[in-house]
């Protein structure tokens, strides 16, 4: 009984506080707008305090509070996830308060919700793109901020997601044995991102790309290739002498140097 008395009791408040909302949405109290925005938005409501907040910012515009009701608006949208629509108003706020001490805050969330909002690796990555040149921007023009530090992290996030793309392709064009084509696939994504986490296998996808191109090639163009595989080898060992290649490197660079030798031994072969 003590149970439903409480849920019946809890039932009829929220139905009078959602009566009083109503009530007070309909009002031109502007006054009593503001301030229970204000109470909702501490209570963490976002969106009781957002909908305040859009109904009563014309009236402050280019004031103290206008301000405030801006930044807090963009921030309602970020705190419901809604990133498009808060990076948005974040960047207004820093095009209409440029002067305002929350204009390095708002700076920043504008570039984080690009980054908030930047979908996984195999879709499209436009949003990621622009989140990375919102994060550079942010950090050229606030170069001692306290969110530089975190706009870095993002920023190598977002670079290898990229990376990945390019590697998941590059990764396509090996599986499917069209090993020219990863090789191309490979150095691009190694010149674009040069020091994503996906260096070792790169590196190292290479040195296979290049060792099964030569094996798959007419005899007169084998010497050469091998002689690319070779070379891929030292580049991969170079950094990665005891990676988690090592020892498949190792037996490819091994063939590789009996083929440029002209030394034929077929239980070599992988």
């Amino acid at each position: 009984m003590k149970i439903l008395f409480f849920s019946l009791l809890l039932s009829i408040l929220a139905l009078s506080s959602c009566s009083k909302y109503q009530k007070l949405l309909k009002s031109n109290d502007r006054v009593m707008k503001y301030e229970k925005a204000m109470q909702y938005f501490e209570e963490e409501e976002w969106n009781r305090s957002k909908t305040l907040i859009e109904d009563i910012i014309p009236v402050y515009k280019g004031t103290d509070k206008g301000e405030e009701l801006l930044f807090k608006f963009a921030y309602c949208h970020y705190r419901m996830r809604d990133y498009i629509l808060a990076g948005y108003y974040f960047r207004k706020f820093t095009e209409t308060y440029g002067n305002s001490k929350l204009v390095e805050e708002a700076a920043f969330r504008s570039a984080e919700c690009y980054y908030l909002d930047s979908p996984r690796s195999s879709l499209d990555q436009s949003s990621t793109k622009t989140a990375l040149l919102e994060l550079e921007l942010f950090m050229v023009k606030y170069p001692r901020s306290a969110y530089v530090t975190q706009s870095q992290e993002l920023k190598n996030e977002l670079t290898n997601k990229l990376a990945e793309k390019q590697y998941n392709n590059a990764m396509h064009f090996l599986h499917l044995e069209y090993y020219n084509s990863a090789l191309t696939a490979l150095n691009n994504c190694l010149s674009s991102y040069p020091y994503s986490k996906f260096r070792e296998e790169i590196l190292f996808y290479l040195l296979k790309s290049n060792f099964e191109y030569a094996r798959n090639s007419v005899p007169e163009k084998q010497k050469a290739r091998f002689s690319d595989a070779i070379s891929a080898y030292y580049k991969y060992n170079d950094e990665f002498s005891e990676g988690k290649f090592a020892r498949e490197a190792k037996r490819m660079f091994a063939i590789s140097e009996k083929r440029v030798k002209g030394i034929m031994d077929d239980e070599d072969e992988l």
